[in-house]
C-alpha cells in the first residue's frame, strides 16, 4: 500500500469509527436509562459489538501506519545507500581529474578509439606528441566533468525524494 492509499484508508476508517462512536453513545445513553441490571440484551450486544468494531478499526489504522512507515523507511535507506555510492563516485572522478598518472593509464585503455579520432597510427611503442595527449586529456576532462554534473543532479534528486519520504513518515504518524 502506498502513502496516498494509506491516507485514504485511514481517513475512511476514521469516518467509520466516528459513525460507530456516535451510535455507541446513543446505545450507552439508552443503557444508562435502564440501569446496569435491566439493560436489554440487544442493547448490551450492540454496545459490545460497536466497541469491538472500533477497536478492530483502530488496530487496522495503526497496523497500516506501521506498514507504510516501514516501507517508506526502507525506501529511504535504499536511497541513502544509493546516494552514498554516487557521492563516492563523484569523489573518485574528481580525484581522477587531478591525477595525471591515472589519465595516462586511461589513455592507454582507450587508445584505439583515441587513435582513430585523432588519426594517429596504432603503435604501442610510439610516444604520442604532447598536443595529441593534451587534446585527449582535455576531452576526457570535459566528459568526466559532465558525468560529475549528471551524478550531482542524481544525488540532488535522491536528497529531494528522501525529504519527501521524511515528510510522509511524519504525516503518516500524525494521521
Amino acid at each position: 500500500m502506498d502513502f496516498e492509499e494509506a491516507k485514504q484508508f485511514i481517513s475512511h476508517n476514521r469516518e467509520v469509527i466516528n459513525a460507530h462512536t456516535r451510535n455507541l453513545r446513543v446505545y450507552e445513553q439508552q443503557a444508562a436509562g435502564f440501569g446496569d441490571l435491566y439493560v436489554p440484551p440487544h442493547i448490551k450486544n450492540e454496545i459490545d459489538g460497536l466497541k469491538e468494531k472500533v477497536q478492530i478499526l483502530d488496530t487496522e489504522i495503526n497496523n497500516t501506519k506501521i506498514l507504510v512507515a516501514e516501507e517508506l523507511v526502507s525506501e529511504m535507506n535504499k536511497l541513502e545507500k544509493e546516494g552514498e555510492n554516487y557521492i563516492l563516485l563523484i569523489e573518485l572522478y574528481k580525484q581522477y581529474l587531478q591525477d595525471t598518472e591515472a589519465k595516462k593509464v586511461s589513455v592507454q585503455m582507450i587508445i584505439a578509439d583515441a587513435i582513430n579520432k585523432y588519426g594517429v597510427s596504432i603503435n604501442p611503442g610510439v610516444l604520442y606528441n604532447t598536443t595529441t595527449r593534451s587534446n585527449i586529456f582535455r576531452e576526457m576532462d570535459g566528459y568526466i566533468r559532465g558525468i560529475i554534473q549528471n551524478i550531482e543532479d542524481i544525488v540532488a534528486q535522491i536528497q529531494k525524494r528522501m525529504g519527501e519520504i521524511d515528510r510522509q513518515v511524519k504525516d503518516i504518524s500524525n494521521i
